[in-house]
């Protein structure tokens, strides 16, 4: 991966309620999301810890039996293995950005 780049040059993976674009390392990857509105990012879990920010819109996260709603500038921590779940709650886009370490081997190219 190159250690410099511009969001807007780098390619967008296109899933059913999102746009996924990544700019990662060795050891480290960012990773953001453009979901739907009310799309539904599906309970799951990874052994990598994760950090996410809220860049634009609003969401419900779902983790350890608890509901947060975020909204823009909210962040969360997930730690490795923890299942949880996101909901796009408004009528707009839900721009989220993710850190990841280790990388998620499972979502590069």
């Amino acid at each position: 991966m190159e250690r410099f780049a511009n969001w807007s040059e780098l390619p967008a993976k296109k899933q059913e309620v999102l746009e996924r674009k990544l700019f990662y390392g060795k050891e480290m990857m960012m990773v953001r999301n453009e979901v739907k509105p009310h799309g539904v990012l599906a309970l799951h879990s990874h052994p990598h810890a994760q950090m996410t920010m809220v860049l634009a819109g609003a969401c419900d996260v779902t983790m350890e039996g608890e509901t947060f709603h975020l909204t823009t500038d909210g962040v969360v921590y997930f730690p490795p293995d923890v299942p949880h779940k996101v909901v796009n709650t408004g009528e707009t886009t839900l721009i989220l950005l993710d850190v990841f370490t280790p990388i998620r081997e499972d979502f590069l190219p």
